[in-house]
């Protein structure tokens, strides 16, 4: 039986993590079988939760741009205000930016997306227990929170060649 070489444990680990938690591409052109490739992102200046003006209703769900989209059915009929944004991670998580109708005793509509960013450390974000920042403010400039910079790909057929050797 050959000793754990844990530090192949820990690259198979990160590269599942990457796996499971990016968009995985497929390589255009390959005569083998398709390569698995990931996109990873980092910061740079800042973002900000989608205008009302970009969001709209489908099928009780709302959406808006750069795949910004709500995961509960709302009787919400038409947006009137943003009410903050929530951050939620560890270093790196997951921006949720919430918005009110103007129908009374609704719950609020919350939009995120699947992109992870870095936590946000400018503007009104407030330190909440269990790993969450709250930026509770009727005007979306006050929530920045860090760009995500162009895309860059990374071929993991390459990665798992090196661990195999």
């Amino acid at each position: 039986m050959s000793p754990v070489n844990y530090n192949k444990c820990i690259m198979i680990a990160s590269i599942v993590f990457v796996l499971s938690s990016g968009k995985i591409l497929a390589q255009a052109g390959n005569t083998r079988a398709a390569v698995p490739q990931t996109q990873v992102q980092s910061a740079l200046p800042f973002d900000y939760c989608p205008p009302i003006s970009a969001i709209y209703k489908k099928n009780a769900l709302w959406w808006a741009h750069e795949s910004w989209r709500s995961y509960s059915q709302s009787f919400v009929e038409k947006i009137t205000r943003f009410v903050g944004a929530q951050w939620v991670g560890v270093n790196l998580g997951h921006i949720i930016c919430l918005y009110r109708g103007q129908e009374a005793f609704t719950f609020p509509i919350s939009l995120q997306r699947s992109t992870l960013i870095q936590e946000p450390t400018s503007g009104h974000w407030e330190k909440r227990p269990n790993g969450y920042l709250v930026c509770i403010s009727n005007k979306r400039s006050d929530c920045p929170f860090p760009r995500q910079k162009q895309e860059k790909t990374i071929n993991l057929q390459k990665i798992l060649e090196s661990i195999k050797t």
